[in-house]
């Protein structure tokens, strides 16, 4: 089966230019071929050690600076 080509032959696109088109994501990931599969990954986590304190005194400076 022919499927309707959405991207123009010798025309390049930018990565941005791909989410402007009026076309769903695996329409265009189609016309290379691809496919997409979304799944939940679990990615490692650690415990945050670093002090609040010193951070919340960093924001708060910053906040001044740019009010």
């Amino acid at each position: 089966m022919n499927r309707r080509r959405i991207l123009k032959t010798g025309e390049s696109y930018t990565f941005n230019q791909y989410f402007d088109l009026p076309f769903t994501l695996e329409d265009i990931l189609a016309e290379f071929d691809c496919t997409l599969v979304r799944s939940h990954i679990d990615l490692p986590r650690q415990p945050f050690t670093a002090a609040i304190e010193p951070l919340l005194h960093q924001l708060q400076r910053n906040r001044k600076r740019i009010e």
